[in-house]
């Protein structure tokens, strides 16, 4: 993906809004949700905020981007420290070259994997309080992803990881006054 996104990225003309992120973003068929609007998907499935890191300058900053959506995080939590990940995701919000940051919180899971679910929680409140001041705002998809148990909703689940028709609508619903 990371060589077929630096080939497609010598097309992209004009301003885009890119999506960047790991398999929820490349899920995430923003050209159809989105239409009138030049999109441009960046999600990498298994993604971390490592090799997006690693990837940032091929697929990402050489393009011109009017907004810029970031969900990162998820496939780290199975090798790093909360701590880490959010320095990560910090590392990738300053050498990102956009005109406007949206870091979009990192989503719920399903609820029988509590452990999972405090960390996410942790990691999103930090984030929220680190945006505050920069070029980033704070987008909390978390919240509108839950259920009565605190876990990922199965109305907008498949696995109870991964986002289904009804999560990705849901997704498009809550940011698509930032797009405009």
């Amino acid at each position: 993906m990371v060589e077929q996104y630096e080939y497609l990225n010598q097309s992209v003309n004009a301003a885009a809004i890119v999506f960047l992120g790991d398999s929820h973003t490349q899920r995430f068929k923003v050209e159809e949700y989105f239409q009138g609007y030049n999109t441009v998907n960046r999600g990498v499935h298994s993604d971390t905020t490592v090799s997006l890191l690693a990837r940032l300058d091929r697929n990402v900053n050489n393009l011109k981007i009017s907004k810029l959506f970031l969900l990162i995080g998820y496939n780290d939590l199975q090798y790093r420290t909360d701590e880490e990940v959010i320095e990560n995701i910090k590392l990738i919000l300053n050498r990102i070259k956009a005109e406007k940051i949206y870091l979009l919180s990192m989503l719920p899971v399903a609820a029988r994997m509590k452990n999972i679910n405090s960390r996410i929680v942790a990691i999103n409140d930090d984030l929220s309080r680190q945006c505050v001041g920069t070029n980033a705002d704070f987008v909390n998809l978390h919240k509108y992803f839950l259920n009565e148990t605190g876990g990922l909703s199965e109305k907008y689940s498949l696995d109870g990881i991964h986002l289904n028709g009804s999560g990705y609508l849901l997704w498009k619903e809550v940011i698509e006054q930032k797009l405009r």
